[in-house]
């Protein structure tokens, strides 16, 4: 059951869709994955260049998205004062309610005992199924080029209709997508 990584002496497990630590139970949607010791107390992944990267890959997405999602008071003011001035405050934050509406629905799952998690009907877009199924590459792209678009799209909007669908609509959907 275990393989010698040419790299490393270690050990590593190899998982096959019949092992039993491999299966998905009704109630969960986690798969459990291995951890590497070197033979002391110190539990890590493995690392190298491709885990750094990928690491400081992650930190810029969520470094931006979530930065310019949270930083929506900053968009609000000056859209009140500018673009969209004349329109109540409580309309304008409709915009920043709504990305967060749909990146929350895009990523997130509804737990309860009468369902399993795994049911993508009572969860929000099957972006995690998705990405179960094809890995991040295919995700990054698309929440990339939606992330840009509503940026770009967001810079010409003149009327409220179309920050709804690009600061609202599309923002969320690309941020959800990264």
């Amino acid at each position: 059951m275990a393989d010698l990584d040419e790299k490393h002496s270690t050990p590593r497990p190899s998982f096959h869709p019949s092992d039993e630590a491999f299966s998905v139970s009704q109630h969960s949607c986690i798969i459990p994955l291995p951890a590497y010791s070197d033979g002391d107390s110190h539990i890590h992944p493995d690392g190298g260049l491709m885990a750094y990267l990928t690491t400081f890959g992650a930190f810029i997405a969520l470094f931006f998205t979530f930065g310019q999602m949270n930083a929506f008071g900053i968009f609000q003011a000056w859209y009140s004062e500018h673009q969209l001035a004349g329109m109540a405050a409580s309309t304008i934050s409709w915009v920043g309610s709504l990305q967060l509406w749909i990146f929350f629905l895009s990523v997130c799952r509804q737990e309860s005992p009468q369902y399993s998690p795994c049911d993508t009907s009572i969860q929000g877009y099957p972006i995690g199924r998705i990405f179960d199924l094809y890995g991040p590459k295919h995700l990054m792209s698309a929440g990339t080029i939606c992330y840009f678009a509503s940026v770009m799209l967001t810079s010409v909007s003149k009327q409220y209709y179309q920050y709804i669908l690009t600061q609202g609509v599309l923002f969320g959907l690309g941020v959800g997508l990264l």
